[in-house]
């Protein structure tokens, strides 16, 4: 038994230095997809009230950039920034100052770094190395199941919903009449429905 566990803990040990090895490879790569993504999102905003809620709600390690354009869900998270489309940045207080958690949730989870060494690890079961996005691609997409999805994003609502308790910006009701707006009814490959979502939100103490 012994023996069996000092194998798996070089094991462990070795594709850790191997996904390691590959986030530090596309590092650059990312770098550059994330000017890309800046670029298209010209030009950007102000909004008092997020950078109000940005600096109430202590989140000084990324960069929250308001576009003139739409996002997808209104809000997306790239390593480094979260982008807030224009679409939302007119929403009450409370929904907005979710919004703005749930991205940051992703961020301090580190779902997107999960994302990449879920893929990492299975380039390297199958003995493959990838250095490029192109190559990230396939391993990345087979990380990212449906069940892999949903609970990153349950996770990113449990981290806002801390994150705007301890700040005092909590409101159960305004963001669920949010979800129930603008998520979707059943569980998507990206997503879990609304009510799910809720629900989950509603148990968190």
């Amino acid at each position: 038994m012994k023996r069996i566990f000092a194998i798996l803990l070089v094991m462990v040990s070795t594709l850790a230095q191997a996904q390691k090895s590959t986030l530090e490879k596309v590092e650059p790569q990312i770098n550059q997809v994330r000017a890309a993504l800046l670029e298209s999102a010209k030009p950007f905003t102000r909004s008092l009230l997020i950078d109000e809620l940005v600096e109430k709600m202590e989140m000084h390690d990324v960069d929250v950039i308001v576009t003139t354009k739409s996002v997808p869900g209104g809000a997306m998270y790239f390593p480094g920034i979260i982008l807030v489309g224009v679409d939302v940045i007119g929403l009450p207080r409370a929904q907005l100052a979710y919004v703005l958690a749930h991205e940051y949730g992703h961020h301090t989870r580190m779902h997107w770094t999960s994302t990449l060494s879920r893929g990492a690890g299975l380039a390297y079961a199958a003995g493959k190395e990838w250095s490029t996005f192109e190559e990230i691609s396939k391993f990345t997409d087979q990380a990212m199941t449906p069940e892999f999805c949903r609970s990153n994003e349950l996770d990113a609502d449990r981290a806002a919903v801390l994150l705007l308790k301890s700040f005092g910006q909590y409101d159960q009701k305004a963001v669920a009449s949010l979800l129930s707006k603008i998520a979707e009814p059943s569980d998507t490959d990206t997503h879990p429905s609304a009510s799910t979502r809720i629900a989950a939100m509603a148990a968190i103490h």
